[in-house]
């Protein structure tokens, strides 16, 4: 009688546990949020050397959870791209800034292991993105003062490429929501891999974007 007992506690014990971690269940259903920060964005440009540039990214983000780990996500962002470099010139020492920005859709899938605190909501995510450019501009610095041209006319003089208006990739990217109830803040790490060609100038390299980005931003599930 005494095991049957004790096998009965151990059972109601056992489902009672298994009631609260399905409880503890993040629910299905969509989210909505805001976020914004820093680029730090460069060129691949076979034979130039470019250094990052400092830029920055903003946008709205809509999601909807289907599954307790897994969601998709939709991210309209406005974000700088482009890149630096330095080198001599004719004129003595230069510096040169490609700067791109673009309004970009990215749609990635978003894993969501759990954890025992539900107030911490770590993620993973990879997806396509396609931006378009809003323009192109080039600077250049050095010792006979500063100038500030399209890249199409740049394209003219050969300091800058002639861009395409279109550029798309993947989007990677590891994120924590610190959650308090039904909305909470976020911060994201993502990288931007260019896979279309951005250079519209005939018979010249290929050249790609490439973006590191630090995110700080607010969610609120719905």
């Amino acid at each position: 009688m005494k095991r049957i007992s004790a096998l009965g506690v151990a059972i109601l014990v056992g489902l009672i546990m298994a009631h609260q971690g399905l409880a503890q269940e993040p629910e299905k259903g969509w989210l909505a949020g805001i976020r914004g920060g820093l680029n730090l964005a460069d060129i691949d440009f076979p034979g130039v050397d470019f250094d990052a540039r400092t830029g920055f990214a903003a946008g709205a983000l809509a999601g909807y959870r289907f599954h307790p780990q897994w969601a998709v996500h939709a991210i309209v962002s406005y974000t700088q791209k482009g890149a630096k470099d330095e080198g001599t010139s004719t004129q003595g020492a230069f510096t040169r800034k490609i700067k791109i920005p673009y309004v970009e859709l990215q749609v990635p899938a978003v894993l969501m292991p759990p954890l025992a605190n539900e107030n911490l909501a770590p993620r993973a995510y990879i997806g396509p993105y396609i931006a378009y450019e809003l323009g192109c501009d080039v600077t250049l610095e050095d010792p006979t003062g500063v100038e500030t041209s399209t890249c199409e006319e740049g394209a003219e003089t050969g300091i800058a490429p002639q861009t395409a208006s279109i550029d798309y990739g993947l989007t990677i990217g590891l994120g924590l929501d610190l959650m308090r109830g039904n909305s909470g803040f976020s911060i994201d790490f993502v990288y931007d891999l260019g896979l279309g060609n951005i250079n519209d100038t005939p018979a010249a390299p290929e050249i790609r974007n490439r973006v590191i980005q630090i995110l700080i931003g607010y969610v609120q599930r719905l």
